[in-house]
């Protein structure tokens, strides 16, 4: 995992020049810090899963924490407001999903 880009992050969300997991795949890539502490990664390309053997567009990763993908057809603003409904329930952390009714408040 590259530290340095994580030392580029800022509390906004921000797009970073490549994704750090694997440059040469050509994924965009927006971070984010939060003020607890939690850095996290939006990468991904639209219509991802087009292609074979992909089913989506978007992942996340909480650093050290967990990662997940988010529903084909998305788009990183979709991604980056979802990841800022999870802090702000204070689920960034969890991996569980949110519930219908968390979605729906």
């Amino acid at each position: 995992m590259n530290i340095e880009m994580d030392k580029l992050l800022t509390n906004k969300w921000q797009k970073m020049t490549h994704w750090w997991g694997n440059p040469e795949l050509g994924y965009d890539c927006w971070g984010k810090k939060y003020k607890d502490g939690f850095r996290v990664y939006i990468f991904g390309k639209k219509d991802n899963h087009k292609k074979e053997y992909e089913i989506w567009d978007y992942h996340f990763c909480v650093r050290d924490h967990y990662g997940a993908a988010f529903k084909k057809d998305s788009t990183p603003e979709q991604v980056m407001e979802y990841i800022d409904l999870r802090q702000k329930l204070k689920l960034l952390d969890s991996g569980r999903n949110l519930t219908k009714n968390e979605l729906k408040n």
